[in-house]
């Protein structure tokens, strides 16, 4: 404590100058939370295949299951983005 002290700059000891285990663990999110779970795998294909399904919902959710709108707001062809539908699923 007395180093923490010590090396803070102001009146109040923030978090990053105490010692790790005095600091407690930062609560996720319930969509962080599952995303850390997530990732227990730590299998790439896993992993990529998951990511580009969330990309895929996301972009088409933002463009009301517009396919072309999807596509550009991923960067991607309409064909690439179809490829990737039938590859990953939706």
């Amino acid at each position: 404590m007395e180093l923490a002290a010590f090396l803070c700059r102001g009146r109040t000891i923030e978090s990053q100058y105490l010692p790790q285990d005095l600091v407690p663990a930062p609560r996720l999110p319930a969509a962080d939370a599952a995303a850390a779970e997530a990732l227990a795998s730590l299998v790439l294909d896993e992993q990529v295949a998951a990511l580009v399904r969330r990309l895929i919902e996301a972009a088409l959710q933002r463009s009301d299951n517009n396919k072309a709108a999807a596509a550009r707001l991923l960067g991607a062809s309409e064909r690439t983005l179809w490829y990737k539908i039938k590859k990953y699923g939706r």
